[in-house]
């Protein structure tokens, strides 16, 4: 008797199963408005990726981030490579900039950071910058932060 009612409790669900497939099926047939505007919208490059965006309610991100060395400056504007790519950047008048200081006492190094000014980027910088791209399509920092330079 336990057998049979194993069979049966199998063959059920095998059952419940195939109706809850053939209705995902169903379903998703008569409701294909959403995936034709994503799919629309992929085709045509810059403006489907503006109805993308629109269709899943994002907002695109207008900040990026700057690592690498100090190639050229000239007045504000700071031109940092990192592994042969280059960037140009200007930074703010209020940008916040700090630096890195190692320190060696009894040879335990340590190091600390402290504020620091436009003048303490030298070409050879290590930097880290924050930076927003502003409506010129141009990147503005607002926050850099100078490393030490490595000894090789």
């Amino acid at each position: 008797m336990d057998k049979r009612l194993l069979i049966i409790l199998i063959v059920l669900g095998v059952v419940i199963f195939l109706v809850g497939v053939g209705v995902g099926v169903i379903s998703q047939k008569q409701s294909p408005s959403n995936t034709n505007q994503v799919n629309n919208s992929q085709t045509n490059n810059d403006a489907g990726l503006v109805n993308l965006a629109k269709i899943l309610k994002s907002t695109p991100i207008n900040s990026i981030g700057v690592f690498g060395t100090v190639t050229n400056i000239s007045g504000k504007a700071i031109t940092v490579e990192s592994k042969n790519d280059s960037v140009k950047v200007k930074v703010a008048n209020d940008a916040k900039i700090f630096n890195f200081v190692q320190t060696t006492v009894a040879g335990k190094t340590t190091s600390s950071q402290k504020a620091g000014v436009f003048g303490d980027i030298k070409v050879g910088s290590n930097v880290s910058m924050g930076a927003k791209i502003t409506a010129d399509n141009t990147l503005e920092v607002s926050s850099v932060v100078i490393f030490p330079v490595v000894q090789k």
